[in-house]
Formats: C-alpha cells, sequence, structure tokens
C-alpha cells in the first residue's frame, strides 16, 4: 500500500468547488480501485494550504512527510509518494514593491530544498507545474488588491519548476502549456482558481502521469 501526498495551494485544496478538487478525484479514484480489486492500492493525503508559496511549503514539508512514513527494517521508506504544486502565489507580483511575492532567486532555492527533503523521505518525487491565470481579472486580485497575477511571471516560475525538476531528475507535470488562455480561462472565473470542468482536466493529466508511472 502507498500514501500519496500532495502539497500545493488553494487549487491543490479544491477551493470553492462543490468537488473538492483534482486531489478529492484521485482520492475518489483510488478508494473506488481499491474497493473494486480487493486491494490495498494507494491512499491520498491532500496537505495542502490555500496561500500556500515555496517559502511556507519548505518550513513543514518534512515533518508533513516524516509524520506519514512507513519505515522498513533497513530503515528506507516505502510506499511515500509526493506530488508538489506551488508557484503560483510566488508569482504573484507585490505591486509597491515591484517584484514578485517570493522573488525568483528565492523560489529556486526554495524548489530546490522542497525538491531535496521530498527525495530524502520518499519513494518517488513528481512537479505539478502551474494552471494558468486570467490576467484581466487579477490584475489586480479583487481580494488581494496590493498584488496582481500576470501570465508572464507564471510561465516563468513554471520555467523555473520544470527545469529544477530535470536538474534533480523528478517527474515535471506540465499542465501551463495545456491549461493556459483563452479556453482554459472558462474554467477560472475569478481568474486563477479552476471550477469543477477546470479539476476535471488536471485530474485526467495528473491522473496518466501518476498511472504511467506506476503510482496508480
Amino acid at each position: 500500500m502507498s500514501r500519496l501526498l500532495v502539497f500545493g495551494d488553494s487549487i491543490a485544496a479544491g477551493t470553492n468547488v462543490p468537488t473538492g478538487g483534482w486531489v478529492q478525484l484521485l482520492n475518489k479514484y483510488c478508494f473506488e480501485k481499491r474497493v473494486a480489486e480487493n486491494v490495498e492500492g494507494c491512499t491520498v493525503y491532500n496537505l495542502s494550504v490555500s496561500g500556500d508559496t515555496s517559502r511556507s511549503l519548505l518550513k513543514r514539508i518534512h515533518n508533513e512527510i516524516d509524520a506519514r512514513v512507513w519505515y522498513s527494517s533497513g530503515g528506507k521508506t516505502e510506499g511515500i509518494v509526493v506530488v508538489v504544486n506551488v508557484g503560483v502565489n510566488d508569482s504573484a507580483f507585490v505591486i509597491k514593491d515591484k517584484d514578485n511575492w517570493v522573488p525568483q532567486i528565492e523560489f529556486e532555492a526554495n524548489t530546490r530544498k522542497i525538491i531535496g527533503e521530498a527525495i530524502s523521505l520518499a519513494e518517488r518525487v513528481f512537479v505539478l507545474g502551474i494552471t494558468g491565470v486570467d490576467d484581466s481579472k487579477v490584475s489586480p486580485i479583487p481580494w488581494a488588491p496590493e498584488l496582481c497575477y500576470l501570465t508572464k511571471y507564471v510561465r516563468n516560475y513554471n520555467d523555473i519548476l520544470r527545469n529544477i525538476s530535470a536538474e534533480e531528475g523528478v517527474i515535471f507535470i506540465d499542465v501551463f502549456s495545456k491549461l493556459s488562455g483563452p479556453k482554459w480561462n472558462k474554467t477560472i472565473s475569478d481568474g486563477v482558481h479552476p471550477n469543477d470542468e477546470g479539476h476535471e482536466l488536471i485530474y485526467r493529466i495528473v491522473h496518466k502521469y501518476l498511472k504511467d508511472s506506476g503510482v496508480l
């Protein structure tokens, strides 16, 4: 039996969607598979926190994983799979500071440390990229007018995640190339958080990667 730990922000937490979002859809799939096939299968833990950035995730990820680790007789971890999904909040532009909430250099350093912590405790690590934003609705952000979400920064931070994932040897799940632009914008009524349709699209992409990788 494996434990799939998802670390993300309000999108992974399933904010404002009746279904609970893509992580809950993944949990539903795993539960139904365990019941139907009478196997131990995979248990999903949604450890996402609304508003999380790489800065805040770095402070908690070691303890969160360690609390759910099984150790073999040889002292090695077994059955832990981690999905890391942060970056959009890091990329938010702070208007008065004329810089990103978590500047790119710090984001790179935080991401390397987060992935390093995950690799040290888990059998498999995946990094999920960032979904697109609708600049016209979140520049500035209505619920945080001191900030803006802008596609150019989301793209940059997504590229950082992609590059570091390749360097660290973990699987990068690209969603930005598929889930951004005018068609995607129809699923994010507030400019950043997907509706049920959007979460279904994320779920399908993540599910395929995890299944093809032998996790599910």
